[in-house]
């Protein structure tokens, strides 16, 4: 199996690191923080995240969250579209 090489970015509002990743389902990209966080609800697998609804069945994985949760800034991109 090939290891998926994740590329660390950074939040363009408060700069923290995140990874720019693909859903597994939708294919939407979203910034996922790189700092593990046990109360996180996404997992990160083959390259792509993972939305987990019960973290309990995940509890041996390392958990992280959408950044849009946790940035201090993300108010100011809601409802923001390329262009505006």
């Amino acid at each position: 199996m090939t290891k998926v090489v994740l590329r660390v970015d950074k939040c363009r509002s408060c700069g923290a690191p995140v990874y720019w990743l693909k859903n597994d389902r939708t294919r939407q990209w979203a910034p996922i923080d790189v700092e593990v966080n046990p109360k996180g609800n996404v997992i990160i697998e083959n390259g792509l995240y993972v939305v987990v609804s019960h973290p309990r069945v995940v509890a041996d994985s390392e958990r992280h969250m959408n950044h849009f949760v946790t940035c201090p800034s993300a108010g100011q991109w809601y409802g923001k579209r390329k262009g505006e």
